[in-house]
């Protein structure tokens, strides 16, 4: 009965497809799993990535946030250093009026005193001129 069930063309057919069905599972499960495995280690790459991209990112910023405050730095410097050099010219210009002005008070202060010194020599040589003249009358 065994060895007639085994020449049975349909018992070879229906062995042939559970052989069929269980090799398509075995294959089927095979590609899944390293379907899986891939998309397990496609994800880590692309975090890797992804978490690679946010720190060069914030690298980038804090780099282009430390070249902003350095130039605004430089631009205050500079600035700082164009209102103290223009503070030096304007008090440097104040300081020449101020002495041209006293310069020319002193002068004129002089010649004034110059002129009444010798207005008051003419007076007195005047004086004393007279008074000889009714001496000697």
């Amino acid at each position: 009965a065994i060895g007639s069930m085994q020449a049975d063309p349909s018992y070879e057919i229906s062995n042939d497809r559970g052989e069929t069905e269980r090799r398509t599972s075995e294959v089927t499960r095979s590609m899944q799993e390293e379907t899986v495995s891939e998309l397990r280690k496609i994800r880590r790459e692309t975090q890797t990535r992804s978490s690679e991209t946010q720190i060069n990112m914030r690298s980038n910023e804090i780099r282009n946030t430390r070249g902003e405050a350095e130039r605004r730095s430089i631009l205050d410097t500079t600035s700082l250093q164009a209102d103290i050099t223009n503070e030096i010219r304007n008090d440097r210009e104040d300081t020449k009026r101020r002495s041209n002005e006293l310069t020319r008070n002193v002068k004129r202060d002089t010649s004034n005193e110059m002129r009444r010194n010798r207005r008051d020599t003419q007076i007195r040589s005047n004086e004393v001129s007279r008074s000889d003249t009714v001496r000697r009358r």
